[in-house]
């Protein structure tokens, strides 16, 4: 539902999509069967306030959709992570600064070791989005 509101307002960062994402539009012609009123019946939750976290989430300086264990137990945990990941891309937050961090290391550690300098990261270190 969040994804829809982000798109039916233009609040999508189509930029962001076409330059990291294969297949975002299929993705996207996919979810439009699911409209947010019945999203927000199923979901116990009112239309206007997933509109409004959508929008939210999109107007905010920083911001990220994180699921951790309650999601990851339920019935459709990787539906849900999968989704999850989907709208931070759609927001373009994903492994942003002040967004999700997705795949980047933590402050301070590297996933590569390099012989130059790594860029200013710590001990030679490189990161895996040089």
């Amino acid at each position: 539902a969040r994804r829809r509101t982000l798109f039916d307002e233009g609040l999508a960062v189509v930029e962001y999509l076409e330059a990291l994402v294969d297949g975002w539009r299929d993705l996207n012609a996919a979810l439009e069967a699911f409209d947010i009123e019945t999203c927000a019946r199923r979901c116990g939750v009112s239309a206007d306030i997933l509109r409004t976290l959508a929008r939210r989430f999109a107007g905010a300086r920083t911001a990220a959709c994180y699921g951790r264990l309650g999601t990851n137990r339920g019935r459709h945990a990787t539906l849900t992570s999968f989704f999850i990941e989907a709208l931070n891309l759609v927001g373009g937050r994903f492994a942003q600064a002040g967004g999700d961090v997705g795949l980047r290391p933590p402050e301070g550690q590297c996933l590569e070791r390099s012989s130059g300098d790594g860029g200013g990261l710590p001990g030679g270190c490189r990161s895996i989005w040089e």
